[in-house]
């Protein structure tokens, strides 16, 4: 889609109306639009400020300069759902250069390499002298870390707060251009390692308090009413997690197709390994009270877990699992960041291995408290972990590509089992 530079351009264009957009939509979403938009629309055309709802976003967003966020905020909805409407009635949207150009006059404009490099200049303001004095620092701190005279390394911020540079991203563009990769690598793989040293001391706070919570929860559970209520709400959380995952085969629940397919191969390779939900699979008894272990095969417990390099986020009412927390989160972004485009992909790795040691160890000091107590937790945070695992129990497996090949096409098959949610009744 583009942006309309003259009225004349709206000659020709498929715009819908409102009742036409409504009336080819699900009976929830018709009824949104009879009790919202139409409601809208109407007062629009009562206080004569346009025709219909179509005509005055048109008009507005192409001719008038409003923003979808401005038009939301003016008609009491979000931009997002603003700009989900015109794009179902046939507003054209501009692209994301025009709505910058909108803002900044001179974005997209071409310079000489002359010109541009000025530009740059003027904007950096960085002398010379500044990043040698930096990269210098850098190089002797690091070099000091590594034969143990200091205990930690300076952040970006810290840096450019020393050195008198306008911001870390200042800081960390200089470094990236000028230290060594060994350097760049040493440096990033630090400054998240120290987070994580925060992780380990609230680990071990978090095993204490799951010792002392299964403690309590021993006491409860001798009360026999307790106990009967427990059941009832297990019960119901138990058919409630029925109704929102997959249930593969009429068998058993999964969380995700990932974790489907992971269960039906370990059926399929693992010799008399059957699932029995409770018994051998999401494990929650005997004093595990972190909501289950996943798999227990052969005496050994198994966590399905793919590592998600992201901070969990709540969008549209639902939250989306991230394994970084928000207090990692702008040491991840530093890290990362700090580093050119080529080197990142390694950073990630480093990363996601020191998440899944935090998320085994978490697993593990549940285990550790309950009556499972010296069973060990191993962690299956990719396909090929998986197949490692089978591989002691299974010598005759496939090769391992054929194996990843099997696992993509056993999550197709759990596809078609997912639980459909029933539909809310139009109000």
């Amino acid at each position: 889609m583009t942006q309309l530079k003259d009225l004349q351009d709206i000659i020709g264009l498929d715009i819908k109306s409102l009742q036409e957009v409504a009336e080819n939509t699900t009976p929830q979403s018709k009824s949104r639009y009879q009790n919202r938009w139409l409601v809208l629309e109407k007062q629009l055309i009562e206080e004569r400020k346009a025709p219909s709802l179509p005509a005055y976003l048109l008009y507005e967003y192409q001719f008038n300069g409003k923003s979808t966020r401005d038009l939301g905020k003016e008609l009491g909805y979000t931009g997002a759902g603003v700009l989900k409407l015109m794009k179902k009635l046939g507003i054209p949207t501009k692209t994301a250069a025009e709505t910058i150009s909108e803002k900044k006059p001179f974005y997209g404009r071409h310079h000489s390499k002359e010109a541009k490099g000025k530009i740059g200049k003027a904007n950096r303001k960085i002398r010379q002298e500044d990043i040698d004095a930096l990269t210098n620092l850098v190089i002797e701190e690091i070099q000091a870390h590594k034969e143990g005279r200091i205990d930690r390394l300076s952040s970006n911020k810290e840096l450019a707060r020393a050195l008198g540079f306008k911001n870390s991203t200042d800081a960390a563009r200089s470094l990236t251009r000028h230290l060594p990769k060994t350097l760049r690598r040493y440096r990033s793989n630090h400054l998240i390692s120290e987070v994580f040293k925060d992780l380990r001391g609230n680990a071990e706070f978090n095993s204490k308090m799951s010792k002392i919570r299964s403690e309590r929860m021993k006491r409860l559970h001798q009360n026999p009413e307790f106990e009967k209520g427990a059941i009832k709400r297990g019960i119901k959380a138990a058919e409630s997690f029925r109704k929102n995952a997959y249930y593969i085969e009429g068998r058993f629940s999964a969380s995700s197709m990932q974790e489907g397919a992971a269960a039906l191969l370990l059926e399929k390779y693992i010799p008399e390994y059957k699932i029995t939900e409770g018994i051998n699979f999401q494990v929650r008894d005997k004093g595990i009270n972190n909501g289950g272990i996943d798999f227990l095969v052969n005496g050994e417990f198994l966590e399905w877990h793919p590592i998600v390099m992201s901070s969990s986020i709540l969008r549209s009412g639902r939250t989306w699992r991230g394994d970084i927390s928000a207090k990692m989160f702008p040491a991840y972004l530093e890290g990362l960041n700090f580093l050119p485009a080529s080197e990142r992909k390694d950073f990630k790795e480093f990363v996601a291995g020191k998440l899944g040691e935090v998320y085994r160890n978490s697993r593990q000091g549940a285990v550790d408290n309950s009556e499972y107590k010296g069973t060990t937790v191993a962690l299956a945070s990719n396909v090929e972990e998986l197949y490692n695992f089978i591989a002691k129990y299974n010598p005759n497996l496939p090769s391992f590509p054929n194996f990843a090949s099997e696992f993509r096409q056993t999550i197709k098959h759990v596809k078609q089992f997912k639980v459909e949610k029933p539909a809310k009744e139009a109000a």
